[in-house]
């Protein structure tokens, strides 16, 4: 399955800094970082886009959220476009 296989993605966009707020483009820009909720069990994505930097925020069940977050924090600094391309791969079930 891949990134953009999922429901959540591609998030959402908040500015959060800049004054273009051109959020429009969900999957444009840089990834510049991966922070993991544990109370809301969702994944808080910033990214930077125009000269503007951008706020997002997945929510799906916790599994692929997992696996989505470990992946990502492979994945900073890289083109969100490219992001949505990446294989993931299913956790075994035990």
């Amino acid at each position: 399955m891949k990134v953009r296989d999922l429901e959540c993605w591609p998030p959402t966009w908040r500015g959060a800094s800049g004054v273009s707020g051109n959020g429009a483009d969900r999957e444009g820009g840089i990834l510049t970082a991966v922070r993991w909720d544990h109370k809301n069990q969702s994944i808080t994505l910033t990214r930077e886009y125009d000269g503007d930097r951008h706020s997002g925020l997945l929510e799906d069940q916790v599994r692929p959220l997992t696996t989505l977050y470990l992946l990502l924090g492979w994945h900073v600094g890289r083109a969100l476009a490219n992001i949505g391309s990446l294989e993931m791969t299913p956790e075994r079930r035990r």
